[in-house]
């Protein structure tokens, strides 16, 4: 249903966009090589979770200092197998961030996702994303990271988004009418789903 917003979700850090200004602000010092702890982003589905991961990693590697044309290693918390515990081993001679989602998935390997964040704290970042709060995760995985909660986007912020795309894409709203189509919506706060199909209908009628 949202197949034209996909090609304008955010594509660089500046694209990002939080309700709570805190979260960019926590997130720049990573980009800019300042932070190097692991990350635990959590929140409700929708909410770019996975997106900010992938956009941070990349700033991330940007610092690295190597002669390799680096990539983050991501993992989905689904897919883990025996063979995932080699690929983060084997991951830092080429890149010095993994990226895993869903890590709530991975219910028995928690404990050993924490011995890798040791064994490796001074080469890399793990960067995690889940959908449930931090509690549902082993405490001992939660304490070593640097835990941000991810929001849906208030009107505001919304608002701010749709404006942007449409722009970009040279297609004339006015600022009321775009605020009319998201205030219709009768919700407080929109995930990136909602957001995509706000855009996708707009784009669909012009």
């Amino acid at each position: 249903m949202i197949k034209q917003f996909n090609a304008y979700k955010p594509k660089c850090f500046d694209d990002l966009v939080f309700s709570n200004p805190i979260v960019k602000a926590k997130l720049k010092g990573y980009t800019e090589g300042k932070k190097q702890k692991s990350i635990l982003l959590w929140g409700e589905p929708g909410t770019g979770k996975s997106v900010t991961a992938k956009i941070v990693a990349n700033d991330m590697i940007k610092h690295e200092d190597t002669l390799f044309e680096s990539q983050p290693l991501v993992i989905n918390g689904y897919s883990w197998s025996e063979q995932t515990r080699s690929k983060i081993e084997n991951v830092w001679s080429y890149s010095n961030v993994v990226v895993i989602d869903e890590v709530d998935e991975i219910k028995g390997k928690q404990a050993l996702l924490t011995d890798l964040i040791d064994q490796y704290e001074n080469i890399g970042t793990f960067i995690f994303t889940t959908n449930k709060k931090p509690t549902y995760l082993l405490a001992r995985l939660v304490d070593r990271c640097d835990t941000i909660k991810v929001d849906a986007l208030d009107t505001e912020n919304a608002f701010r988004v749709v404006r942007k795309i449409l722009d970009e894409n040279k297609i004339k709203r006015t600022d009321d009418s775009i605020k009319f189509m998201i205030d219709k919506l009768s919700i407080k706060s929109l995930s990136w789903l909602q957001v995509g199909i706000l855009v996708d209908d707009i784009l669909a009628r012009s």
